[in-house]
């Protein structure tokens, strides 16, 4: 309402009855003493009253102060601004309390949707409550919001949906529409002041426990310097380069920042990453700076294996940074020096930490050194005996996502025989021929929707990728939880199934499961579930029978559940001691070889399809120059939907190319496509 001053009109004073009928039409919006309002700064008996316009809504000032403001215009209500919220912190005692993180987003003028409401406990200090249970209300009731860890309200708005609706919906949708919130226009006709140093235009932060918030007229400058003068270790001061101008200064160990707020596990003040590490506040200046730093090195250095190398620098960071951060931060690359990723990376490139090339579109981390002694420095404050193992690719799975269930079932190439002379530097085969293992699993990720069937498993990540099983385990987690599962005996008493019960093949069709690796046991496929909510909605159409409170047989949930989740594919390669893995977001496609007449006796063999099974088109390509002693060329797959690359080889070699994919490269032949258009 307040985003930006659109208009605004000129001032009357109000007269001493009409001042009075609006403290008393207040202190009943705000739930207060009408006495409390008569405290001096606010509206002391006697005190000038001017009301203006702005917005079209009329704004009620003392002594330049806008103190309450009725939305309309009109004479309806009287509500109370941030200032006067801040006066009184008694006042509006029915609240919504939401996530630290989330406050950007409101401060920006945007409306708190449900999944930014705190409705557990969960994570609060002693004597703090998400206020949830205690809180009723309407659609239509006016409620202050707060973030957590403050105890001051930063916005008041009016509830777009009661407390039954939303969790009726299983709380998605719009929840409170914001009329007021720091630092709008509104408040921007006050005095500009804050009630603590926690209130930034960017962010609300947590208070610090047992202390006060730093008066808000205190200087920057000086709560800077605290920060500055705090004990660092020496891992602390260790920046990316020595003539770094970004100006991040070394975060300080104190205990004083508390928890950031996500979506579930917001901090501010995190727990050591191991024993030899002091713990990070990433609100402090520089904090957020060092915070990606340190679970920089700590991916590479306890998750990133050199057979796992080459890999998308997009990859390392969803699936290495962000997991090595604590359980109670969140990193934010806008709240950084970095801003973005590409950035982030360069940075370490620069100090010669790790070596990035860009294949197919796209960066990659091709190298790491490990004898860096900024490597060495973090494994050894770290104290991590096991982080300086990145060269054995067995120590560990090379890349989250394979499962022991398909390195299990892996492909292996079956011929043997001579090896082909076409070798690369970057893949080094095993000794003896071919040893090579493909796995391809399917994955499946979940979006905003399905995600609360995750449960815990989605803190924190929302890019995870599950296998069917892990699917299954959610699944059967989320009904026991929610009570939803019925003994058979039971749901027959309760009444008849549905029609897809009675007839599992009815809108089941398309269902590609593996019935193998969903079989549940005899008692389990016994029973039957009573969708809920979530279920009845999320999974099956307005269309269709089955819906909130319908009974469908256990077995029946999980593939509707895997039709509705985004598929992925992951083809995990191991050549000898190395592992790589590559992720999909559609369908394995086979490695195709042509080779095609270019005028005369002249050929040329083609192949493309090498990202998809870990190979790096350009490593191949340099590798079949020296061992056919052909040229060779890359270039783009045409179409705007192909981001592949095909590699071009003068001359006819298309028989050793494919006994070069099968026994050096491992490839099994059911992945490769011939063509021979030479005849």
């Amino acid at each position: 309402m307040f985003k930006k001053c659109v208009s605004s009109g000129s001032h009357t004073q109000l007269s001493k009855s009409d001042a009075k009928k609006l403290r008393k039409a207040a202190a009943e919006t705000m739930g207060v003493d009408e006495a409390l309002l008569e405290r001096p700064g606010l509206m002391p008996p006697k005190s000038d009253v001017v009301v203006g316009k702005l917005n079209n809504a009329k704004v009620y000032c003392v002594n330049d102060q806008p103190l309450f403001f009725d939305p309309n215009g009109k004479g309806g209500r009287i509500l109370p601004t941030v200032y006067t919220l801040w006066a009184i912190p008694e006042a509006m005692p029915r609240g919504i309390v939401t996530y630290s993180e989330v406050s950007p987003k409101v401060l920006g003028g945007a409306d708190l949707m449900l999944p930014g409401f705190i409705t557990s406990d969960e994570g609060f200090e002693d004597g703090e409550t998400s206020q949830w249970a205690e809180t009723s209300f309407a659609a239509g009731d006016v409620l202050a919001l707060r973030a957590r860890g403050n105890p001051h309200a930063f916005a008041i708005g009016e509830m777009a949906v009661s407390k039954a609706e939303a969790e009726a919906c299983g709380m998605k949708g719009r929840g409170l529409k914001v009329m007021h919130h720091y630092p709008d226009a509104l408040w921007a006709m006050g005095n500009k002041s804050a009630p603590g140093d926690s209130f930034r235009p960017e962010r609300v932060f947590r208070v610090a426990r047992h202390s006060s918030p730093v008066p808000d007229e205190a200087p920057r400058e000086a709560h800077e310097a605290t920060a500055r003068d705090a004990p660092t270790t020496r891992l602390e001061t260790l920046r990316l380069s020595d003539d770094d101008d970004r100006g991040v200064e070394a975060a300080p160990r104190s205990a004083a920042g508390a928890e950031d707020d996500e979506k579930e596990v917001p901090s501010q003040t995190n727990a050591p990453l191991s024993a030899g590490l002091p713990p990070l506040d990433v609100s402090a200046p520089g904090g957020m700076d060092a915070m990606f730093e340190r679970c920089f090195m700590s991916a590479l250095t306890r998750g990133l294996k050199d057979g796992d190398l080459p890999m998308r620098c997009e990859l390392f960071y969803a699936n290495l940074l962000l997991p090595s951060r604590p359980p109670d931060v969140t990193l934010d690359l806008k709240k950084s020096a970095f801003k973005k990723q590409q950035k982030l990376f360069a940075a370490f490139e620069k100090r010669k930490l790790i070596a990035v090339k860009r294949v197919h579109g796209q960066d990659n981390i091709v190298r790491v050194d490990r004898d860096h002694p900024a490597y060495l420095e973090f494994v050894r404050a770290s104290g991590d005996a096991g982080a300086g193992a990145g060269t054995s690719a067995s120590a560990e799975p090379g890349v989250a996502g394979a499962t022991d269930a398909a390195a299990a079932s892996g492909l292996r190439d079956e011929e043997s025989g001579p090896r082909a002379a076409l070798s690369s530097s970057t893949k080094k085969p095993a000794a003896g021929g071919a040893s090579a293992v493909v796995v391809v699993t399917h994955k499946y990720r979940a979006s905003t929707s399905y995600r609360p069937i995750f449960g815990a498993r989605a803190v924190g990540n929302k890019d995870r990728l599950y296998d069917e099983r892990e699917c299954a385990e959610a699944l059967g987690e989320y009904c026991r939880v929610n009570d939803l599962f019925v003994d058979a005996t039971d749901a027959e008493e309760s009444g008849p199934r549905t029609a897809n019960e009675s007839n599992p093949r009815v809108g089941n069709e398309d269902d590609t499961i593996d019935k193998s690796s969903t079989a549940e046991s005899t008692a389990e496929s016994s029973r039957v579930v009573r969708l809920d909510t979530l279920l009845g909605k999320e999974l099956f159409g307005k269309k269709e029978a089955e819906g909130p409170g319908s009974l469908l047989a256990a077995r029946l949930v999980l593939p509707r559940l895997l039709k509705k989740l985004q598929k992925h594919v992951a083809v995990s390669v191991t050549r000898g001691a190395e592992t790589s893995t590559v992720v999909l977001k559609r369908a394995l496609r086979p490695i195709k070889v042509r080779v095609d007449r270019r005028g005369g006796r002249k050929h040329v063999t083609s192949v493309s399809g090498l990202e998809d099974f870990a190979v790096d088109p350009d490593a191949f390509a340099s590798a079949a120059q020296k061992s056919f002693s052909a040229a060779t060329s890359s270039a783009r797959l045409p179409g705007n939907a192909e981001t592949g690359v095909e590699i071009s080889i003068q001359g006819n070699v298309l028989r050793e190319l494919v006994h070069a994919l099968r026994v050096e490269w491992g490839i099994p032949g059911k992945y490769i496509e011939t063509e021979d258009k030479s005849k």
